[in-house]
């Protein structure tokens, strides 16, 4: 009796289990992907809760063959039961430790000007890394007190910029890493020649870099357009996104649609498609909002009025006076796109 009692508890032994590979990639930086591979009992999903979609679908995560996505505060969600996905705390604490490597990988440092025109002096070269293409291309630091002014080092770097910019040179700011001496900083560039040039690379002049803190030559203040980008460089783009309050987050809005970055307009945005944002600023330059006014109590819904002027293309001018209307959801301020419509109509 005790020899198949032993025969029956050894047979009834459960097979170790081969561990499994789980995988945390951006969603809107493509590629860039950290992985590991885990025992089964690293990764335990307790339950699954119903929820709306999250407000931000940064993270692609996969364990094994099932597939989630992730908000910017690593919660879980499954897009196939549309329900939110309560995890262990050692998968909680896997998927920081990815999200931190990816980070460091993906992503930058936003290191304040005072600190950043140390590691990039005058007459420095450096790697500049566009997010958005993932496209680089070589610059000198020439002068620029209140920020970097650079130019391509080359004819071939010039050629590499414009095709970043679409073969037409543009004020548009775009989100960039500059990389020099083993340092990776988050930045913001503009692409359009200006100024004084001294390199034979057939660049017309200079362009600007800005980081943390700079300021421009004109205005002597801080560039919103610009810190957003440094701000998406830096991989903090979303938690700049949740502390806005609505008057701030209208102000944010106009200034990634005056960039053309879709992507990042639409994270300020209730739902609404890259095609109708290309088809409603097709003949607009820029919305310059001077003025912000609360309206009322902020609740679950708010609204905001706003002074300034709409800038078509071809230089006419508009005067701006009108409401924008914006919905509490998931304890972020987003603008309601309809009011957007109205405002350049």
């Amino acid at each position: 009796m005790f020899l198949c009692l032993v025969v029956l508890l050894t047979s009834c032994k459960a097979a170790p289990t081969p561990p499994m590979d789980v995988s945390l990639e951006f969603i809107h930086l493509e590629g860039q992907i950290v992985s590991r591979k885990v025992e089964v009992r690293r990764w335990h999903a307790v339950m699954e809760l119903v929820g709306a979609s999250p407000i931000f679908e940064v993270f692609r995560l996969r364990v094994g063959r099932r597939e989630y996505v992730c908000d910017d505060l690593l919660n879980v969600y499954n897009p196939t039961t549309k329900k939110w996905v309560v995890v262990s705390q050692q998968a909680k604490d896997l998927l920081a430790d990815m999200w931190s490597e990816l980070k460091a990988t993906a992503c930058a440092v936003p290191l304040a000007w005072v600190e950043a025109q140390r590691i990039l002096e005058r007459m420095d070269r450096a790697e500049v890394l566009d997010m958005e293409t993932g496209k680089s291309f070589m610059v000198q630091r020439r002068g620029g007190t209140n920020h970097a002014d650079v130019q391509p080092v080359t004819g071939a770097d010039t050629a590499i910029m414009k095709e970043i910019y679409g073969g037409v040179w543009s004020w548009d700011r775009r989100a960039v890493i500059v990389k020099i001496e083993g340092k990776t900083l988050a930045a913001s560039m503009n692409g359009m020649p200006h100024g004084q040039g001294a390199l034979a690379n057939n660049f017309p002049g200079h362009f600007c870099i800005h980081f943390w803190g700079s300021i421009t030559h004109a205005s002597r203040a801080k560039d919103l357009g610009h810190h957003l980008m440094i701000s998406k460089a830096a991989g903090e783009i979303w938690g700049v996104i949740r502390g806005a309050t609505p008057e701030a987050q209208v102000k944010n809005m106009a200034a990634a649609l005056n960039q053309k970055d879709w992507w990042l307009t639409q994270l300020f945005l209730l739902p609404f498609s890259t095609a109708e944002l290309e088809h409603m600023m097709a003949n607009v330059e820029a919305i310059e909002i001077d003025e912000t006014v609360l309206v009322g109590p902020a609740n679950d819904t708010c609204e905001v009025q706003i002074g300034g002027e709409v800038i078509y293309r071809g230089g006419r001018k508009a005067k701006l006076s009108t409401t924008m209307e914006l919905r509490f959801v998931e304890g972020v301020w987003k603008v309601d796109p309809q009011a957007l419509k109205r405002l350049i109509g």
